[in-house]
């Protein structure tokens, strides 16, 4: 059966993640990552949704943040997604490369307040309000989409709403 021209793209990324981010990895300041900051992927899109430049959407999965992908990948739509990782977690590259967030890692869903203030933190660098551990804006790095820092949304995939509301409150 061939797909039809709403169904959606075939995938072969992660098992799990519906849709794959690629792009840069970069280290976002936040206190409860220490000194190693959160790990943070940039997925720009081939195209921006405006001629302006690319909304930014940061996704928050609560069950498994990740920087791999998520359920849905809105740079598909012209928008640059951003994922990142709670402290204490890291990521495996295919070629065998970790990176991490620092902090110590969870003890499962007994920690889902961890990555509270962590989303705040990212947001913060989404929206321009602060800067990588290398000293630069989401905006030196996806110059080629112009991302707008005051069209910036967060995905709270599931119980990810609740914390992402948590971390807004805050």
């Amino acid at each position: 059966m061939t797909p039809g021209p709403q169904d959606p793209p075939p995938y072969s990324g992660p098992p799990g993640v519906p849709c794959a981010f690629t792009g840069r990895l970069v280290h976002v300041p936040s206190h409860g990552a220490g000194t190693e900051g959160l790990l943070v992927r940039i997925s720009p899109p081939t195209t921006p949704r405006y001629p302006e430049g690319a909304p930014i959407a940061v996704h928050m999965l609560a069950a498994a943040p990740n920087v791999t992908g998520s359920i849905a990948c809105l740079s598909e739509q012209g928008f640059i997604d951003v994922g990142f990782l709670c402290p204490g977690e890291q990521y495996r590259a295919s070629d065998g490369a970790v990176a991490r967030s620092g902090g110590q890692p969870s003890r499962g869903q007994v920690d889902w307040e961890r990555c509270i203030e962590p989303l705040a933190d990212v947001l913060a660098f989404a929206t321009g309000n602060s800067r990588s551990l290398e000293g630069k804006t989401l905006r030196e790095y996806a110059p080629t989409v112009s991302p707008p820092t005051d069209n910036v949304g967060v995905i709270g995939w599931s119980f990810g709403g609740n914390l992402a509301v948590h971390a807004m409150a805050r």
